[in-house]
């Protein structure tokens, strides 16, 4: 007795791809969606510092060292403020001690959290536009000019014991050369109010300019600052700085930079 289709009447083709077939649904793993399971446990690197990372990735080279330079330095004030105002601060004496980098190196300090979270968020809005129509090479020079002519004016109206630090005579170079490119760029003042950036620029000035004269008017009145306020802002700083970001422009201009 053999059935028709025994394995004797199958031809060995046949027999090989049944055996295959076989032994397929005996030996083929199942995988369940379990998506309970899939976790982060063996991945070493935070998601939220993932996304820190990428952040700061995306942003152009010269931004990003700048960002960290600026976070180091006042994470140098907070715990070595000694050193951190010796080297990073400008004051009247430092020129005749031999400290001739401190105007350079005073516009990567920062002391107070505010000062030092609004000159950054400057930095990433206007430093990545600035980037779009300069080199490297220009970025820093306008960058590292701003900053340091500013410093230097700041010294014209510094009280007998004070000292200038922070980034904002660079970022508002970078803003007014970003204003002679693109005047009529929009952007949220305070978050709050539709502005074009030569009205905004416009304001700056106007308001720098007039807490200038006031101080002025008061080192008129009374001779010192140290008694009588007016200490606070360097306002000569924050205009020479603006200037820096326009002569720089033209220089672009014409080709001389």
């Amino acid at each position: 007795y053999r059935p028709v289709g025994s394995i004797k009447h199958m031809r060995a083709p046949a027999l090989h791809q049944n055996w295959l077939r076989l032994r397929g649904a005996h030996t083929h793993k199942r995988h369940y969606n379990r998506p309970w399971t899939r976790t982060n446990f063996n991945n070493r690197n935070s998601p939220m510092l993932s996304n820190v990372g990428r952040f700061f990735n995306n942003l152009p080279t010269p931004v990003r060292q700048l960002l960290y330079a600026n976070g180091a330095v006042f994470t140098l004030f907070q715990i070595a403020p000694n050193f951190a105002f010796t080297h990073f601060t400008l004051k009247r004496g430092d020129i005749r001690h031999g400290r001739v980098y401190t105007p350079i190196t005073s516009i990567f300090g920062h002391f107070a959290f505010l000062h030092f979270a609004f000159n950054m968020v400057m930095l990433y809005f206007f430093g990545p536009m600035v980037l779009t129509y300069l080199s490297y090479r220009q970025f820093w020079t306008l960058y590292l000019s701003a900053g340091g002519i500013a410093s230097l004016c700041a010294l014209t109206t510094m009280v007998r014991n004070g000292a200038n630090l922070g980034a904002s005579g660079s970022v508002y170079g970078l803003m007014a050369f970003v204003t002679m490119k693109a005047p009529q760029s929009s952007l949220l003042l305070y978050g709050l109010f539709p502005m074009r950036l030569w009205q905004t620029m416009g304001l700056i000035v106007f308001a720098e300019s007039f807490f200038l004269l006031r101080k002025t008017k008061q080192r008129r009145e009374h001779g010192d600052y140290s008694q009588h306020g007016g200490v606070g802002i360097s306002h000569e700083a924050h205009l020479a700085g603006i200037g820096v970001g326009f002569l720089y422009y033209f220089g672009v201009l014409q080709g001389m930079l």
